[in-house]
């Protein structure tokens, strides 16, 4: 065996000497049928092993790695002051982005990093949880049965699978600013994506004291458990995570039956595939919808007609995409120069805006301003505003202006037969729409360009799953299992007054 994949005699030693003290320790815990007996000998020939020797020094690189993760976050707090309580996006999982190499281009990227987290907080998020929404699932199913590839796979995706650990709790943070879009569908994407906790789960638990431990039954743990439970299963002991993963093993199959059946029904896996599909759940009682993990509703669609599954149009995948108001923050700036170029050639000027299409003096003394178009210029203030829920909110300031045309449309009105105000109400409507369509028009451009942008990157990014050609070729075929589509745009014309 190469000398880089052997253990020392010193590490050999102290291991032996470590498994002599568990078993003297447990062995007062267990009758004289169940007692633990050590083999040196066959214990020397399982460090001998390049697989035992491999393992035991994956797990050690771990270990050091987190400890040192720990020891730089707490180093970053000191030198620059620790996260505001509104900043603190990431707070349970910001660490395992740090570098731990003792170089002088991680101590650069660690402060760099810190830096963000300040003064940028969306940013990192938008950066950190693309990572997880666009992740491969796949990618997971492939090691998840080999537990040194499981470690290899969390040395890797470390930073991925622990956001996913966290990924309802932090999405739902209310500083976070999540796209609303998103936001509604956090309940049916965060069972399948916390599967993406399960190598971290499996490396923590198997780190302590690796090798050294010794092989338990359940029965041998719950035994040692009873005779010393508050030092065995005690709140924060670290030797606690190891009986628990005895008494309560972590079970893979759970999650294989899962993408099983998904895959078995003709879905495919892939990057992007949070993304790409929903089931969703009508409760008649309450006449509401609320989305729920597609697996699941794949499992009972068939006994509950109140089920239904579906592949998400382009158009939702793209505002799942958004993820928060990093993304929204970029994507208003050039949609702001798009619809200046289209109104009135001037810097976005949202309260000129709304002053230039006030309404005389009649409409404004009679309150006859139609709610069509206050709901309008209410949406353009709330999608151009970064405090608000709506900010970037493509969607809402959409349906809202094309309401304000369907209702002019009902009463006969077009551009050509209103009145000053009314024309220029809906010459404001157009350039919005307008605006709109043309950055669909350019959406890879576009897209390509806002993440240059929040990833500081001069040079293009390389393809993502929402490229032309993909959204082409995988997103938008239809499924022979996708028979429930359900339509996006609602009837908002409802009223044929002739107010303005």
């Amino acid at each position: 065996m190469p000398d880089e994949i052997k253990l020392t005699q010193e590490e050999k030693n102290l291991l032996i000497q470590k498994r002599k003290d568990y078993i003297l320790e447990f062995n007062q815990y267990l009758p004289d049928e169940k007692k633990l007996v050590f083999d040196e000998e066959e214990f020397n020939e399982y460090l001998d092993k390049e697989s035992t020797v491999k393992y035991y020094k994956s797990l050690t690189e771990l270990s050091n790695r987190l400890t040192r993760q720990k020891e730089i976050y707490q180093k970053l707090i000191n030198d620059n002051g620790d996260i505001p309580a509104d900043k603190l996006l990431l707070a349970r999982s910001f660490a395992s982005g740090l570098k731990t190499e003792n170089t002088a281009e991680a101590n650069e990227y660690n402060e760099k990093l810190y830096h963000e987290y300040l003064t940028d907080p969306d940013k990192l998020f938008y950066k950190r949880y693309k990572e997880v929404l666009e992740f491969n699932p796949e990618e997971l199913l492939k090691v998840i049965d080999d537990k040194q590839k499981l470690v290899d796979f969390y040395l890797k995706n470390q930073a991925v699978c622990d956001d996913a650990f966290v990924f309802e709790s932090q999405m739902s943070n209310t500083f976070a600013q999540i796209n609303p879009n998103l936001r509604n569908s956090i309940s049916g994407m965060k069972k399948l994506i916390e599967s993406l906790k399960y190598p971290g789960k499996v490396a923590t638990a198997e780190m302590f004291d690796c090798v050294a431990f010794p092989e338990l039954t359940t029965e041998q743990a719950s035994m040692i458990v009873a005779g010393n439970a508050q030092k065995y299963m005690g709140l924060g002991t670290p030797i606690s995570q190891k009986f628990n993963q005895i008494l309560y093993p972590l079970n893979p199959n759970d999650i294989k039956d899962d993408f099983k059946l998904i895959k078995d029904k003709g879905y495919i896996l892939g990057k992007g595939f949070f993304y790409r599909y929903v089931a969703e759940e009508y409760n008649p009682a309450k006449n509401e919808t609320k989305e729920i993990s597609f697996d699941d509703g794949l499992r009972k669609a068939k006994t509950n007609s109140n089920i239904t599954y579906r592949e998400r149009s382009v158009e939702e995948i793209r505002e799942l995409a958004k993820i928060n108001k990093a993304y929204n923050r970029e994507f208003v700036d050039i949609w702001q120069h798009k619809f200046s170029d289209k109104y009135n050639n001037k810097p976005f000027d949202y309260n000129e805006i709304r002053h230039d299409n006030k309404g005389g003096y009649f409409e404004r003394f009679f309150r006859t301003t139609s709610k069509e178009y206050t709901r309008f210029i209410n949406a353009l203030e709330e999608f151009n505003d970064y405090t608000s829920p709506n900010f970037g909110n493509k969607k809402y300031l959409k349906d809202c202006a094309i309401a304000y045309q369907n209702h002019k449309n009902a009463q006969g009105l077009s551009i050509n037969n209103i009145d000053n105000t009314g024309r220029g109400r809906l010459i404001l409507v157009n350039a919005v729409l307008e605006a709109f369509d043309e950055m669909d028009e350019e959406y890879v451009k576009i897209n390509d360009e806002i993440n240059n942008r929040i990833f500081d990157i001069k040079a293009p990014k390389k393809e993502t799953f929402l490229e032309e050609r993909e959204v082409d070729d995988d997103l938008i075929n239809t499924n022979s299992n996708n028979n429930n589509i359900i339509e996006i745009d609602a009837d908002l014309n409802k009223d044929n007054d002739l107010d303005l």
